[in-house]
């Protein structure tokens, strides 16, 4: 059974970095919750320049969850704040690059990427339609019938 979300806030120092750690599940089922409580930490905390979400023990999120992190975004940039996902498990980088997300909630990632990550991008890929797959991330790069886009 998933576990409820447990966001918690770590500290709100005083070099302008709130952090909040998230643990469970981020879903349908608390996304409200956690946005009210991100949002009360933040107004809150006098002379905020960032929000750091730390990650690393997210469990899992549905569309929701990845919906709740756009507003999250959105709400932290229009009061100037940026919005740093860190220690993302697979879970999450998997979800954010699927929806095509992972360049506006973490704009730097390319800047970050090591061969590890790089390689990690290509553990999601379809099929073709006979359900033959190639044998690495590189097939994606082939040219002819099959290939993909």
């Amino acid at each position: 059974m998933p576990h409820p979300l447990d966001p918690e806030t770590t500290t709100a120092a005083d070099d302008g970095v709130l952090r909040l750690e998230l643990r469970g599940y981020l879903d349908h089922g608390n996304c409200d919750r956690f946005l009210d409580h991100a949002g009360a930490r933040l107004a809150a905390t006098p002379r905020v320049r960032a929000l750091r979400l730390d990650c690393a023990g997210l469990e899992g999120l549905d569309s929701m969850g990845l919906a709740t992190l756009l507003m999250l975004h959105r709400r932290a940039t229009a009061a100037g704040v940026r919005l740093h996902l860190a220690n993302r498990p697979p879970v999450l980088e998997r979800m954010l690059t699927v929806t095509g997300t992972l360049d506006h909630l973490v704009p730097d990632h390319r800047a970050r990427s090591g061969p590890q990550n790089r390689s990690s991008q290509g553990a999601y890929r379809s099929t073709p339609d006979d359900g033959v797959s190639g044998s690495g991330p590189a097939d994606a790069d082939a040219e002819g019938p099959g290939a993909h886009v």
